[in-house]
C-alpha cells in the first residue's frame, strides 16, 4: 500500500496519550485477545457516546439497540477488569496524532525513535472517559526527523475484520464531529 493511499480519506486529528514499544512476533492467541479487547473497547466507546435512542422508531429496534449498548458496556467492564488484573501502567504522554482506518501519523519528540520497517505496538487512549488503550500492531513506514519534532508514520497490521470495522466507524464518527465543529460559529 503506498503511503499516499494509506492516509487518504477520513481521518481524525487530536492530541492523545500515545505510546509505543518494539514488538516481536505476536502469537495467534495474543492477536485474538488484543482484537477482542480492541473491538469491545471501540463498541463501548460508541455506546457511551450515543445519545438516547429515538423514541419514534420501532419498539423492537429500540429494545435491540438498548440491549446492544448494555452488552458493549458489559464488554467494557470485562476489558477494564482484565486490565486491572494485568496491572496498571502509566499513561503515555499526549502527542498530536492523526488516525486513519489503516494507519497513524504522530509527532514524536522522544530521543528514541522507531526505525522504518520496525514492528511496534501502539497504545492510544481515545477517551478520558475510558482509560483503556487501543492496542494496535503496526509497521513503521517513515520517520521524518526535524529540529525538535519528528513525524512517525505507521501502517496497522494484524487488524481483524471486526476491529477494523469498529476502528473505521470510530474514526468516521470523530471526523464527522470535527467537520461539524468547524461549521458552527
Amino acid at each position: 500500500m503506498a503511503e499516499q493511499s494509506m492516509t487518504d480519506g477520513i481521518s481524525f486529528e487530536a492530541t492523545l496519550p500515545l505510546g509505543w514499544v518494539a514488538e516481536d512476533v505476536v502469537s495467534q492467541a495474543q492477536a485474538e485477545m488484543r482484537s477482542n479487547t480492541n473491538a469491545a473497547l471501540l463498541r463501548a466507546l460508541a455506546s457511551l457516546e450515543v445519545q438516547s435512542a429515538e423514541h419514534e422508531g420501532d419498539k423492537q429496534d429500540v429494545l435491540q439497540k438498548a440491549l446492544e449498548r448494555v452488552e458493549s458496556k458489559l464488554d467494557l467492564v470485562l476489558v477494564m477488569l482484565a486490565g486491572g488484573v494485568q496491572g496498571s501502567s502509566l499513561m503515555p504522554a499526549e502527542k498530536p496524532v492523526t488516525l486513519y482506518p489503516h494507519a497513524a501519523r504522530w509527532m514524536e519528540s522522544s530521543a528514541t525513535l522507531p526505525q522504518p520497517g520496525q514492528r511496534i505496538l501502539l497504545s492510544i487512549y481515545l477517551s478520558a472517559r475510558l482509560p483503556q488503550p487501543l492496542l494496535l500492531s503496526a509497521e513503521v513506514k517513515t520517520v521524518e526527523t526535524g529540529n525538535e519534532k519528528n513525524v512517525v508514520t505507521v501502517i496497522f497490521s494484524a487488524l481483524d475484520e471486526v476491529s477494523e470495522e469498529w476502528l473505521t466507524r470510530t474514526i468516521f464518527r470523530y471526523h464527522r464531529r470535527a467537520l461539524q465543529a468547524r461549521r458552527q460559529p
